[in-house]
């Protein structure tokens, strides 16, 4: 059960960025799907941090990270 669990918050957490990167950037949803693809496996979604800076803040930080968008401090 415990496997399922974390596949379903990767999901979600991935969705979520990826409709961020979409809806604020006009980031194409394959482009960001290939992008969070790319970085989901180094995010530990169940981390309580990771949770409260939520995935708006790792689609910025993959944004930055990949230069799609100019370096913006946080």
């Amino acid at each position: 059960m415990a496997i399922k669990e974390r596949t379903d918050n990767r999901k979600v957490f991935s969705d979520s960025a990826v409709n961020y990167m979409h809806e604020n950037y006009a980031i194409n949803k394959v482009r960001a799907q290939e992008l969070m693809s790319a970085y989901i496996d180094e995010i530990n979604v169940n981390d309580p941090i990771t949770q409260h800076l939520g995935p708006d803040y790792f689609a910025l930080q993959i944004l930055m990270a990949e230069e799609i968008i100019p370096y913006q401090p946080m």
